[in-house]
């Protein structure tokens, strides 16, 4: 049926209420989404025998009246009709409560597609729908914690929640890291524990609009405030909460512990908070954790051994947990009224008396259905979260999705409720947080939906114990990423001042256009480090414009040197015009010098000198204290790269990514001091670049002939983004391999693959090299790239060549035969490559190859041709190899950044040395430097930027700095500050070190 958007309505039939009204807006405006959406392989309805008429009114009966709030055991069921036999020609949603009406909303939704070349209808096929979910526990635990996450973030999680037919949020609300819940009767806890008492807080008021939010979309909220263990950020205005830890000779060391489970004291706090906390959760459950106790610290403490000695408990810590959470949970079942949900920790240690109703989460990866098992035979419910941790990375997706809640020997299958996803975010924040859980968390819904799938085990996870209250590494203060060659700082570790509304770049002496966009673009980086120093300060400052209490002011101590009004730009020789190999970054940068006391002085001789030393020099201001101006040291830094060569190689086929996003990458590498941006144009699953002189490549090779298409003008204004950068572009089209989209308009560009039968069977192979036609369409093309990308390098790609099908050609084969080489297909593919090199040196053009050319040894390259090397296996042995043939060298092989690994794996990439192998200086003189690879199978603009930064800024370091820079303690510091700044320039980048938060950190959403 066809579904005019324009004319369609809902029309409530029986019972509705507020959740009914807001559903129907809502999910109406989610139709005409899908009417403006773009599907390959649409429906074309008017040629359609099927075609069965207009649906513009969807019936919703709703047959009994709403119910309030989501609760546990809620009927999700629904019927759903289009055109059916009781319907015909029409369309009905019937269902007993408000819950299963929105689930069939969603369903509805999701059936619509657009209609073939007109935006103005959707089609849905007639049918007959009755769903209902295999468990009524379907959860995902979302952690804020570690990093703080923004209402609009936490919305665009309960959105896909909404999506994914999921029906409880686990709020993580409190943990070790931060404590950023604003209690009403304990505002101490978060003016003390928060990563910041005023931006980083969930009010009552947030946190009612949260569950309200997810109210109307039939999701229940269930907090989580985990203790005795995980809580060192209680401790922060409360310290006798916790336990006091002693060394090895029974003095206290300075740090806390868990809950101290002997004070009455800690009881009262705790039972006080929890109290307030079930007045804005209305759910029946309420989350205990329990997991992670730090029993070390209860074993040092003379007043808790005393305890258990007058208890007659002596030795036995772990009974500790038991006693301190026997009490609470009582507290919380007998006057709270609530059911209690904990740690599958709690229920394997045995020290708790647990009720039957207890719910008990397994997150243990390690044997978990014999702990089902266990607990359903003890009379416990169990909930599953073992293979479904979002925050692992390693995980695969159909692991998560051929996960069995219910597939174990003995105990009771029936009392697992249900299964919950666990989003913890040491390494995620908003920038990341939405493209970590979904889709993947779709998979876990279909174990949670649907009928039996197959077992699946996944390798132990835990979340480890917490570590002390607040970020795991704290940021330094106005220092340089990559790291500088050479600074001295001057006048006692004098500083200056940087005031943003005085302050001015005064150009010296050569300018152009390349130095007067720099300076306007690094005033505004100015701006924004002064604008973080003000919103980290705002609140404290609202009611005045006095500086803060217990803060001094910027000017008032004694190594404070002055203001620096005024930065002196010299340009010493005229500008060039394009980037290219080699030229000259390097920069002096002087700021309150012994020769230039009170003022500073960027001098370089090249422009692109020049832009390095502005990055670094914003680099250098950090936020005075009193959130005023900007601190600048006195200092004298000299700088430049150690390698030329230091790329990003982004590909924008697997996934198209539009100009915004491809911006945002070139300005993280203009942060990072990278110099070139390698652009893997086109591949075998699409060709989004748009030739004028053969246009039907993009028109039939591209995802989409329209949206999906780099034009000529966008590549220019890409190459003039980059440009004014300093930032070369290079071309890469790949072939004879991974030119499966070229045959879409030319399939006579590629092989014809022959079956046993010796007949077409009806697939195309890599490019034919037979054919002398195929090598005069890639000069003609190669001609028109070559004259829009300026540089003097052009990527040939020749990776990866599947041999199968030429094998089956008998004319390549006749081919072979004919010029020598019958049966080495190595050899041919180095005829083919040796023609495009050829192209391409007439050209004027230098190019480049993956190792595979050089390794199989077809071609004969000669020694200015660069070899990429990306394979891992044995990369250091195959740089000596390239370099010791007399080859220049490019390696990848430790920095492709599409191999995912949980956490922040920065400092693999950073510990990459390129001349780590054994082989003479000439040798290693040969390696051109590095690039990060980007490959897109599994990115896209919505995850892109987190996914390249701030790992390909760790990289940048290896290949700008010193060769003796490897102290990764240091630089984790260095790097956290970094990672902020990227992201107060927009660039979503992830976190890089585990929990914390950025200073004066804004949330937009």
């Amino acid at each position: 049926m066809l579904i005019p958007a324009s004319s369609f309505r809902f029309k409530v039939l029986v019972n509705t209420c507020d959740i009914l009204e807001a559903a129907l807006k809502r999910y109406h405006t989610y139709l005409l989404l899908e009417r403006t959406a773009d599907y390959l392989g649409r429906l074309d309805y008017k040629s359609s025998v099927n075609f069965r008429g207009n649906l513009t009114i969807l019936g919703v009966a709703l047959m009994a009246p709403c119910e309030d709030s989501p609760y546990f055991g809620m009927d999700e069921h629904y019927e759903l009709r289009i055109d059916s036999e009781d319907v015909p020609e029409a369309g009905k949603l019937v269902a007993n409560s408000v819950w299963g009406i929105l689930r069939g909303l969603e369903t509805f939704v999701q059936l619509a597609v657009p209609s073939e070349g007109d935006e103005a209808h959707l089609l849905i096929s007639s049918c007959l729908v009755s769903d209902f979910p295999r468990y009524s526990h379907r959860g995902l635990m979302i952690d804020t914690s570690r990093h703080f996450l923004p209402l609009f973030t936490l919305f665009t999680l309960i959105d896909g929640m909404e999506a994914s037919k999921l029906n409880v949020l686990h709020w993580h609300m409190t943990d070790d890291a931060a404590f950023p819940f604003r209690s009403a009767r304990f505002p101490e806890f978060s003016e003390k524990g928060a990563f910041h008492p005023y931006t980083h807080v969930y009010t009552l008021n947030d946190v009612i609009s949260v569950v309200e939010y997810c109210r109307l979309r039939g999701i229940r909220v269930i907090p989580e405030f985990d203790t005795p263990g995980h809580c060192r950020s209680w401790g922060q205005f409360f310290p006798h909460l916790l336990t006091k830890c002693y060394d090895e000779n029974g003095v206290a060391d300075g740090t806390l512990g868990p809950m101290d489970p002997t004070s009455q004291f800690s009881y009262d706090i705790v039972k006080g908070l929890l109290a307030e906390v079930s007045q804005v959760f209305i759910d029946s459950h309420m989350h205990l954790g329990g997991d992670d106790i730090q029993l070390g610290c209860w074993e040092s403490n003379p007043a808790i051994n005393q305890y258990l000695e007058e208890n007659g408990l002596a030795g036995d810590h772990r009974i500790l947990e038991g006693v301190y959470m026997d009490q609470v949970a009582y507290f919380v079942t007998v006057s709270l009224e609530r059911q209690i949900i904990v740690w599958q920790d709690l229920f394997d240690n045995g020290a708790a008396s647990l009720e039957l109703e207890t719910v008990v989460q397994v997150t243990k990866a390690e044997g978990f259905q014999e702990v089902l098992q266990n607990i359903t035979e003890k009379g416990h419910l169990a909930l599953l979260s073992s293979c479904w941790h979002l925050d692992n990375l390693e995980s695969k997706w159909d692991d998560m999705y051929n996960c069995e809640p219910g597939y174990f020997v003995g105990g009771q299958p029936g009392r697992v409720i249900g299964g919950e996803a666990t989003m913890w975010t040491y390494y995620a924040d908003h920038t990341n947080i939405v493209s970590r859980v979904f889709p993947r968390m779709k998979l876990v819904v279909l174990c949670l939906l649907l009928a039996v799938g197959a077992l699946a085990q996944d390798e132990p996870l835990t979340r480890g114990i917490g570590k002390e209250w607040g970020p795991w590494v704290w940021p330094t203060r106005g220092e340089i990423w990559p790291k500088q060659r050479n600074i001295v700082n001057y006048n006692n570790e004098g500083y200056m001042a940087v005031r943003t509304n005085i302050f001015r770049f005064n150009v010296l002496s050569n300018t152009c256009d390349i130095l007067d966009d720099a300076l306007l673009r690094y005033y505004r980086y100015l701006v924004l480090e002064r604008e973080a120093a003000w919103s980290d300060r705002a609140y404290e400052r609202m009611k005045s414009n006095k500086i803060p209490t217990g803060v001094d002011s910027i000017n008032s101590k004694a190594t404070f040197r002055g203001n620096l009004d005024v930065l002196d730009v010299e340009l010493t020789s005229p500008c060039e015009n394009l980037p290219y190999q080699g030229m000259d970054e390097s920069y002096e940068l002087k700021i309150d010098t012994p020769d230039l006391p009170m003022a500073g002085r960027l001098i370089s001789q090249s422009i692109w000198g020049i832009l390095r030393g502005l990055e670094s020099f914003v680099q250098l201001a950090a936020p005075s204290q009193d959130g005023s101006a900007l601190h600048m040291n006195s200092s004298h830094i000299t700088d430049f790269p150690r390698f030329l060569y230091r790329g990003l190689m982004i590909d924008s086929v697997r996934h198209f990514l539009p100009l915004p996003t491809m911006y945002k990458l070139i300005d993280g590498m203009e942060a990072s001091k990278l110099n070139v941006m390698h652009w893997h144009l086109v591949d075998d699953q699409a060709f989004p670049y748009q030739s004028n002189v053969f246009p039907e490549l993009s028109e039939q090779g591209a995802y989409n002939p329209f949206s999906h298409v780099y034009t000529q003008n966008d590549v220019r204004s890409v190459i003039e983004y980059c440009r004014l950068r300093g930032i070369r572009v290079i071309p890469e089209f790949d072939s004879p391999g991974h030119t499966r989209s070229w045959g879409n308009s030319h399939p006579e560009l590629l092989a014809t693959c022959y079956g046993p039968d010796g007949q077409p069977d009806g697939s195309l192979g890599p490019m034919d090299p037979s054919k002398e036609s195929t090598f005069e369409f890639v000069n003609t093309l190669f001609g028109e790239v070559a004259g829009l990308f300026p540089d003097g390098y052009f990527h040939l790609g020749g990776d990866e060549v599947n041999y199968t099908c030429w094998s089956t050609n008998q004319a390549i084969n006749d081919y072979m035969a004919s010029i020598g080489i019958a049966g080495n297909y190595q050899r041919l593919e180095g005829v083919y490559v040796d023609r495009a090199i050829e192209i391409v040196r007439n050209l004027n053009m230098k190019p480049m190859v993956w190792q595979e050319v050089f390794d199989n040894g077809g071609s004969s390259i000669d020694a200015q041709t660069v070899v990429h090397v990306w394979k891992e296996q044995d990369f250091m042995q195959e740089l000596a190899t390239v370099t010791g043939a007399g080859h220049v060298a490019l390696l990848s092989s430790c920095w492709y950044l599409d191999h995912l690994v949980t956490g922040g794996n920065w400092k693999e990439l950073y510990n990459c040395e390129p001349h780590d192998f054994s082989g003479t200086t000439e040798q290693k003189d040969l390696v051109l430097g590095g690039e990060a690879c980007m490959w897109s199978e599994y990115v896209d603009t919505n995850s892109i930027e987190s996914r390249v930064y701030p790992r390909a800024s760790a990289m940048a370091e290896r290949l700008w700095s010193d060769v003796t820079q490897t102290n990764t303690v240091e630089a984790a510091r260095r790097l956290e500050e970094f990672r902020c700044r990227l992201v107060r320039r927009g660039i979503r980048a992830q976190p890089a070190n585990g929990p914390g938060y950025c200073p004066g950190e804004v949330f937009n959403a």
